[in-house]
């Protein structure tokens, strides 16, 4: 167990720099742009865990419970982006879901649970 927990912390963040930057590039920035970009974000929510704890750490549209937010990432993302990106947002919301009210965790979580598991792709926020 120790192992794997290592293996996620160090090399599991790898394939999500690359999501990331894939991501950016098709929204125009240049592959060493966009990862350049996202290092300093990187670097900033790591000193935030180191702060405050992981749950602490949590922000953005998940934070503020901003569905409208999610719905529009989500339908600009391929079927495999996508599918990662729910289950990613499904685990930070578990994480942070304290200071949101029910009903924008449960819209949320809904959100999420639509794309999870999906083969094919879906319009609809």
């Amino acid at each position: 167990m120790y192992h794997a927990a290592v293996v996620l912390a160090s090399s599991s963040l790898l394939p999500l720099l690359d999501l990331s930057s894939r991501l950016m590039v098709q929204a125009g920035v240049s592959n060493d742009d966009a990862v350049r970009a996202l290092l300093p974000l990187v670097r900033g929510i790591l000193a935030s865990v180191e702060e405050g704890g992981v749950p602490s750490a949590v922000a953005g549209p998940i934070a503020r419970g901003d569905a409208e937010t999610i719905a529009l990432h989500l339908r600009a993302m391929n079927d495999e982006d996508r599918r990662l990106y729910a289950m990613l947002g499904s685990e930070l919301l578990r994480l942070g879901a304290d200071p949101l009210e029910p009903e924008t965790h449960e819209r949320l979580a809904e959100l999420f649970g639509r794309y999870m598991d999906r083969e094919t792709t879906v319009t609809g926020s």
